[in-house]
């Protein structure tokens, strides 16, 4: 690892957005090199930039590298102008107005507004930081001294950070939803019309007249020809909008162009060349002969218009816009019809008709801000991966500490709080260090000590673990849990006590050969509960594994180490072993939940469907390939632990169906998974044998991949 970690990925992230005009972004990867350079920035650590405190959000860009600048400071935001406006605070100074507005939420008329958005559930907060005050003033009364403490930490930022919330105009709805309000604005405001059919709707409305009134101005030339008209066409010529113009009637060889020229020189007063005249007596009797004249032609061009698409996306996109102007930016929408519904006769404009239909598009986008329960989303589709399942954890969360509180005002602090933290970008750290924790920002740990009894307090992070597991399993059975989803059980196994360490998924990239405690007791742990099972048969676990052996053993099993030194390849090996030695948590959930909701033997087939269709798709190029085969043996490792959960019965069931499914003459060959599939059958059979070919799967290798060439 470079002296200074990071410069070299820094520069080349800067490069980017500078080579494709993107100045405010380029800008933050400017601040991250020059923090870099200066010293002022410790990439890798769990406190990024000097003088930060623990408990402060950083801005964090790609990578998880830290800009220097505090999530919670920056410009002053408009809810922030509006109460400096209203105080009279003159100052243009950022620091001292943030300073001033802090300031006067400690003011007997400032926690009285404060206490009176409380009450009410009128504020949200986009920063755990901004919670702060909210806690110090639900903590006066009952516990003074630790709001005096809480204040004693933030005081000294008040010039930097936001500690106030944002106000609202009413509460904020229940359910959950996977975009907000201000997401699918910005989603809409991206939406352009096609340019192919602006190019249909030109040509058909302002080209094809042209050319119609041009031919009969050529039908007419010589003495007969009327020289103001021909000039009044050459001047909507040049008025009209180029930038539609297809092809056709910007050739400079086409018959529209030369047709054109020849009509200048005749209102010149430059007599015609033989070839221009042979061409326009043959160009007029052709057109004529096709299109006709007089109500002929213009019955012919009636029908044509009728292809004009009179409804564009873009303005049905701003007519979408407008509906969802009154809703608060952070909010779901309860009501989608009527947001999606047809363009209403006060909406038309150019481009939305009345009646017009909301394209299938627009309606998605809307869509993703449906609020709901986290079953009906998924059941709606809303809901299509892990990744997405765990952006809305903190609201499911949220949602569950909201009732560990007797005082609902509590509640909703304390759940507001812990959605914002949630939504903290995950640092860049090396040398084992780990994330900051929830129960790390003071204000939140204070507030956390007024919650139920332990009894009461213990089983809904546990429910909520086995909620979350029975979910992904369900629906996404293929996909290990994603590192998101990972930091959320973290933060629940920790108020549940979980005594199993659950572990995240390492960058191959960026792997130094050590891994933390958690993996070690992790991997015991698995070696423990899957003894005697199929897995451990599969995988040809250990008797015993002692957490201090844990690294060596992942060596070991990973094989030789490749003669050039440090590889990632070789490192994705190592990493991959330590996933199937910890089992990438399958043993913490499997031995701390009931799951008694999941159907294991439905979770293996549907597993096992999901590998042989990956493996079928075509790959566009090399690396596709070997991103397809990682995520198959990722899903084979998930199969394998489903599998365990079965009676000897059920898994040669399954068996049969997935050899079934590999036999099935209306596929494509998956000979070179059979293989691995015979050794699965030999391990559920306790075959002594090490199968066919004697390997189990796995998604990393040094060499060619046995599936590389399907």
């Amino acid at each position: 690892m470079n002296e200074r970690t990071g410069d070299k990925y820094a520069f080349l992230q800067f490069i980017k957005p500078k080579e494709s005009n993107q100045p405010e972004k380029a800008r933050r990867w400017s601040d991250v090199l020059s923090g870099i350079l200066t010293g002022e920035l410790r990439i890798g650590s769990r406190r990024p930039v000097q003088g930060m405190p623990t408990w402060a959000t950083p801005e964090v860009l790609r990578g998880g590298f830290a800009t220097g600048a505090y999530a919670a400071g920056g410009p002053l935001l408009s809810h922030e102008l509006k109460l400096a406006e209203k105080l009279e605070i003159a100052s243009k100074d950022v620091a001292t107005v943030r300073s001033a507005l802090n300031t006067w939420f400690l003011s007997d008329v400032g926690l009285s507004d404060l206490d009176q958005l409380i009450s009410e559930g009128r504020y949200e907060a986009d920063t755990p930081e901004e919670m702060a005050l909210v806690c110090v003033a639900l903590l006066a009364d009952p516990a003074p001294e630790t709001a005096k403490s809480i204040l004693g930490e933030i005081v000294p930022f008040f010039d930097r950070l936001r500690f106030y919330p944002r106000p609202r105009n009413s509460p904020r709805p229940e359910g959950l939803h996977v975009r907000s309000v201000a997401e699918v604005r910005q989603a809409l405001k991206r939406v352009q019309p096609r340019g192919d059919i602006l190019v249909q709707n030109a040509t058909l409305s302002i080209w094809i007249p042209l050319y119609d009134r041009l031919m009969d101005l050529l039908d007419a030339r010589g003495p007969a020809l009327n020289v103001e008209h021909a000039k009044a066409w050459l001047h909507d010529y040049e008025v009209a909008d180029k930038s539609l113009m297809a092809v056709r009637w910007r050739k400079p060889s086409g018959r529209f162009q030369r047709s054109k020229k020849i009509l200048e020189a005749l209102v010149n007063g430059k007599p015609l060349q033989p070839r221009d005249e042979a061409f326009l007596d043959k160009h007029l009797k052709d057109y004529f002969s096709k299109h006709g004249r007089g109500e002929v032609r213009g019955s012919y061009r009636r029908a044509q218009k009728t292809q004009i698409v009179a409804d564009l996306h873009d303005a049905l996109a701003e007519i979408t816009i407008s509906r969802i102007a009154e809703h608060e930016s952070s909010d779901g929408l309860v009501d989608i019809d009527s947001i999606v519904a047809s363009v209403t006769s006060g909406e038309a404009r150019t481009g939305a008709s009345t009646g017009a239909v909301m394209p299938p598009s627009i309606q998605r986008k809307v869509g993703l801000a449906q609020l709901g329960s986290v079953e009906a989303l998924i059941e709606k589709g809303l809901i299509r991966s892990p990744e997405t399942l765990g952006s809305i954890l903190p609201g499911i969360a949220g949602e569950l500490y909201r009732n560990q509180f007797d005082n609902p005002r509590y509640g909703f602090a304390y759940a507001s709080a812990y959605e914002a933290f949630h939504r903290r970008r995950s640092l860049l750290l090396l040398n084992l260090e780990s994330q900051v924790r929830v129960d790390e920002l003071p204000w939140i740990a204070a507030l956390s000590q007024f919650q139920k009894n332990e009894r009461s307090e213990m089983a809904p992070e546990l429910e909520l673990l086995d909620r979350l597991v029975t979910l992904l399993i369900t629906h996404f059975p293929h996909v290990q849990f994603p590192n998101p989803v990972i930091e959320q059980m973290q933060s629940l196994g920790r108020r549940a006590e979980l005594k199993i360490p659950l572990v995240s998924e390492l960058a191959a990239d960026i792997f130094m050969g050590q891994f933390s405690q958690p993996f070690g007791l992790a991997g015991s742990k698995t070696v423990e509960h899957f003894a005697g099972t199929l897995y451990a048969r599969y995988y040809d676990l250990p008797n015993s594994l002692s957490p201090k052996d844990f690294a060596r053993l992942c060596h070991d099993r990973a094989g030789q180490k490749p003669s050039q030194g440090w590889s990632v390849a070789y490192n994705g090996m190592v990493l991959e072993q330590a996933m199937i030695l910890t089992s990438h948590n399958m043993a913490a959930v499997f031995e701390l939940l009931p799951l008694r909701d999941i159907d294991f033997k439905r979770a293996s087939i549907a597993s096992f469907e999901w590998i042989v269709s990956r493996l079928q798709q075509k790959a566009p190029h090399h690396h596709a390939r070997l991103i397809a085969i990682k995520q198959s043996a990722y899903a084979w490792r998930q199969m394998v632990a489903y599998l365990s959960r079965l009676s000897k019965t059920e898994q040669r069931e399954v068996y049969a169906a997935m050899d079934a499914n590999l036999a099935d003459g209306t596929k494509e060959g998956h000979e070179n998974l059979r293989p691995f599939l015979a050794h699965l059958g030999q391990a559920i059979e306790e075959d002594s044998k090490s199968g066919t070919d004697g390997r189990y799967l796995v998604g990393w290798t040094l060499g060619e991949h046995p599936l590389m060439d399907q």
